[in-house]
């Protein structure tokens, strides 16, 4: 069986370096073109969507690495935002999914390279989200005394993000370092683009002459598809590296 002129169960000569940044190039306008794909179904949630364009760029930058995963996945989703009806926020979206790429990339090689399971940043993040799910709910209640549709769902986001993290450290003690490694770099990278989405929309709402407060209250309820996006990039992402991590080693020379 050959695949892309790798033939399973045989050696095949070590590749030239022309070869290796050719298949390269191939692998960073597949995932480009599937980045772009993705957002063609998508599900409105308040001002924005959930979508599973991240996931994609999660899977390029575990797969390629971190400069080519990022180029791949903020090639995809800023052609998408320029050609249908969201220029304005293109430049937001090459930024934000170039750095979602690159930290995945930096961070998930890094821990590997470590050979030890990074169980312990994974129980760091597991117990922010759980805190940050409680002190959205207790803002909320101690400032309005009632809670709306948007900080439900931005609590609930936080708060199954959380527990499913839990679960994974509960239930996961086979997992192998390199499942570990990608779910904390996935995390990581979607971590960079719920700051950077966050900060997008304070900035937004203060240009708009919102006070600081309202602005921030604001741009924070407005995150609730980005938690969403977050489950869905590194659940789905990680899930999709596992089983082509090998082949797609043995593709690239790697």
């Amino acid at each position: 069986m050959e695949f892309l002129g790798v033939k399973e169960g045989i050696r095949m000569k070590p590749l030239t370096a022309k070869a290796k940044n050719v298949r390269q190039m191939v692998a960073i306008a597949l995932f480009a073109a599937l980045s772009y794909a993705a957002l063609f179904i998508i599900i409105p949630v308040g001002p924005m969507f959930v979508h599973a364009g991240n996931m994609i760029a999660v899977v390029a930058a575990l797969l390629l690495g971190g400069w080519q995963g990022s180029l791949a996945g903020a090639l995809g989703m800023g052609l998408w935002d320029l050609l249908n009806g969201h220029a304005d926020s293109a430049p937001k979206t090459l930024v934000l999914k170039f750095l979602i790429g690159l930290t995945v990339g930096l961070v998930y090689h890094w821990l590997a390279k470590r050979g030890k399971s990074p169980k312990g940043l994974l129980a760091a993040v597991c117990a922010g989200f759980l805190s940050l799910s409680a002190g959205v709910l207790l803002y909320s209640f101690c400032r309005w005394h009632s809670f709306s549709l948007k900080i439900i769902l931005l609590a609930s986001a936080m708060g199954a993000i959380g527990l499913l993290l839990l679960v994974l450290l509960i239930f996961g003690r086979k997992l192998s370092i390199s499942a570990v490694s990608a779910i904390v770099a996935a995390g990581c990278g979607m971590g960079v683009n719920l700051a950077g989405e966050t900060l997008y929309k304070l900035v937004y709402y203060l240009l708009m002459g919102s006070h600081f407060s309202a602005a921030l209250n604001l741009a924070v309820a407005a995150q609730a598809s980005t938690l969403i996006n977050v489950v869905i990039a590194v659940g789905g992402g990680v899930a999709l590296f596992l089983p082509l991590q090998r082949p797609f080693q043995r593709i690239l020379g790697q």
